[in-house]
């Protein structure tokens, strides 16, 4: 494996472990890499505030001057630019507006879905979420439901301009052109990073888009299909679940960087 110059790391379930902390291994391998210049960027379905603050409480951010970008809901990009986070523009305002359009027929298809499947129970996001974020999003009981639910919109969806976007026990109804694979993409080009030095990290559905197409790598926890991708894709699976894992896969990246140095 090349040694990258860009890590996109997922939060939920891969860089913060469930009470919302970073292992101290893996925040003192964030700052190695920032030290040898490997830009670091987060990757995730949680809007900005939720990720400034899961940073910040670990003491990483503007003070720290990484991550260097943000990839928030999937979708919105945020650049570290004197020690704040400022969104991409008109990028971000555009694609919500895209997403934004989609939500009559989001919630269309929802309903339908609910009337064929009642046994796939759900808590639905409201419209007052839905409109401030952009999309559809259903909780269900399980990751398990989630996975049956996730088979049955696609069938639903069919050529709708949609797509069901899982993670771990939420699905949601997404714009097919956006999602983690394709923001990172439009990241690395801005940066003139081509994909084979590029590493994502993520444990769930909503991860595979990224790492089908970058260098990838996952944890002990990832779903099932997630360690297939990764594993038939040459990448890296650590024994070690979420935070720890991820502090041992950057550990490998910084010893690598420090031995040619």
């Amino acid at each position: 494996m090349e040694i990258p110059h860009l890590v996109a790391l997922d939060l939920d379930g891969t860089l913060i472990n469930p009470d919302a902390t970073i292992a101290a291994k893996t925040l003192q391998q964030l700052a190695r890499l920032h030290k040898h210049q490997v830009i670091i960027a987060i990757a995730t379905g949680r809007p900005a505030e939720d990720t400034l603050r899961f940073m910040e409480g670990n003491g990483i951010g503007g003070s720290t001057g990484y991550p260097e970008f943000l990839i928030c809901e999937e979708r919105d990009i945020y650049e570290l630019k004197d020690g704040q986070y400022q969104p991409w523009c008109p990028w971000n305002q555009e694609a919500l507006t895209t997403e934004r359009d989609l939500l009559p027929r989001a919630r269309e298809i929802i309903q339908e879905f609910s009337r064929q499947y009642p046994h796939l129970t759900f808590r639905l996001n409201d419209e007052a979420t839905q409109e401030r974020r952009g999309f559809v999003e259903a909780v269900f009981p399980d990751p398990e439901t989630a996975l049956a639910a996730h088979t049955k919109l696609l069938d639903l969806m069919g050529a709708d301009n949609l797509r069901p976007v899982r993670n771990h026990r939420g699905i949601a109804l997404r714009f097919p052109i956006l999602g983690k694979g394709p923001i990172l993409a439009k990241l690395s080009e801005h940066l003139g990073i081509p994909p084979e030095l590029v590493l994502a990290m993520g444990d769930s559905q909503n991860d595979m888009g990224m790492l089908q197409r970058f260098l990838p790598a996952t944890t002990g926890n990832a779903d099932q299909e997630v360690k297939e991708l990764v594993e038939a894709r040459g990448g890296i699976i650590a024994q070690r679940e979420r935070s720890e894992g991820v502090g041992d896969v950057l550990e490998m990246i910084v010893t690598r960087l420090e031995e040619i140095a």
